[in-house]
C-alpha cells in the first residue's frame, strides 16, 4: 500500500520528470512489485514445502531474482548518478538527461531477467545453476556445486562489487561536502551546499537502508557457498524477511524527506476520504427513500 501511494503520489508530481524522480519511480515500481507479486509466491512456496509444483518452483524464483537484481541495479545506478551530480555537476546537468537514465533502467531489467532466466534454461549443466527448493524458498542451492558454481560465483560477485560501488561513490560524495563544508562559508554558497546535503541525505537512506537490509543475505550466501556449516531455515526465512522488508521502508523514506510528496499523498488521502463519505451519504440517502 505504501509503494502504491507513493506511485500514485509521483505520478501526480513534476519530480518524476527529473532523471533521479525516474530512478526513484523505477525503485518504486520493483518494491510495489515485489509486495504484490513475489512475496505471495514465497510465501505459497514455503506453505507447500517439499510438495511445490515445479512450475511454481521455476516462476517464483525468476520473479526473486528480476525484481531483487534491478532493486539491486537501481540502487547502484542511482549512487553513481548522485555521485556524478555531486562531484561534476556541469557535467551532471548537461549530459544526464531522461533519455540516459531510460536507458539505464531498461539495462538495469535487461541484465536481471537474463540472470534470472539461466537455471531455468541450463537446469544445472555446465555448473550454470538450478532452480531447487531446499530453504523453503526456490532458488539454486549454493552448496551444490557441480550445478551451481558458475552461477554462485556470478551472484556472489555481482553482490559484493554493488556493494563496494555504493560504498564509494558515498564515500567521495561525503568527502565532497565535509571539504565544501570547511573550505567555504556557508552563506558563500548557501544553496547549492543546501542542495548537496539533500541529495546526500535521501539517497544515503534509501540505499544505506537497501545496503542493510540486504547485507544478512549477502553473508549468508557467501557463507553458505564457501562453509559446511548447515544454515537452519529459521536463518534463512529471516535473511529473506530483512530483503523483503527494505520493499516496506522505502516509501517511509520517500515521503520523510520529500515535502512535495508528502502534500501528495495527504491530498489522495483527504480525496479518497471525501469520496467515500460521498458514497456514504448517497448510500444512506438511497435507503431513506
Amino acid at each position: 500500500m505504501g509503494n502504491l501511494l507513493s506511485l500514485m503520489a509521483i505520478s501526480r508530481s513534476k519530480y518524476w520528470h527529473t532523471p533521479n524522480g525516474l530512478l526513484l519511480t523505477n525503485l518504486a515500481i520493483v518494491d510495489f512489485l515485489l509486495g504484490l507479486i513475489c512475496l505471495p509466491l514465497v510465501i505459497a512456496v514455503a506453505y507447500a514445502g517439499q510438495n511445490v509444483p515445479t512450475v511454481l518452483c521455476q516462476i517464483q524464483a525468476f520473479s526473486l531474482g528480476v525484481l531483487n537484481c534491478t532493486s539491486i541495479n537501481t540502487a547502484v545506478i542511482i549512487s553513481i548518478d548522485r555521485y556524478v551530480a555531486v562531484a561534476q555537476p556541469y557535467y551532471h546537468a548537461a549530459s544526464v538527461g531522461r533519455s540516459k537514465v531510460i536507458k539505464a533502467i531498461v539495462t538495469a531489467w535487461s541484465l536481471s531477467a537474463i540472470m534470472s532466466s539461466i537455471p531455468i534454461i541450463a537446469q544445472g549443466k555446465y555448473g550454470l545453476g538450478i532452480y531447487d527448493n531446499r530453504n523453503q524458498i526456490c532458488w539454486f542451492f549454493m552448496r551444490d556445486y557441480a550445478k551451481n558454481h558458475i552461477i554462485n560465483s556470478i551472484f556472489i560477485t555481482a553482490m559484493l562489487l554493488a556493494i563496494a560501488i555504493v560504498l564509494f561513490c558515498y564515500a567521495i560524495m561525503f568527502g565532497i561536502a565535509y571539504q565544501k563544508s570547511t573550505a567555504t562559508p556557508l552563506y558563500h554558497f548557501g544553496s547549492s551546499y543546501r542542495n548537496i546535503k539533500k541529495t546526500i541525505f535521501t539517497t544515503t537512506l534509501i540505499v544505506g537502508t537497501k545496503i542493510i537490509c540486504w547485507l544478512p543475505l549477502s553473508v549468508v550466501s557467501v557463507l553458505d557457498a564457501c562453509t559446511t556449516v548447515p544454515l537452519t531455515s529459521l536463518v534463512g526465512i529471516m535473511v529473506y524477511f530483512f530483503a523483503f522488508a527494505n520493499s516496506a521502508l522505502n516509501p517511509m523514506i520517500y515521503i520523510a524527506t520529500s515535502s512535495t510528496l508528502r502534500l501528495k499523498v495527504l491530498q489522495l488521502i483527504h480525496r479518497n476520504r471525501r469520496v467515500n463519505n460521498l458514497v456514504t451519504v448517497s448510500s444512506t440517502f438511497t435507503r431513506n427513500t
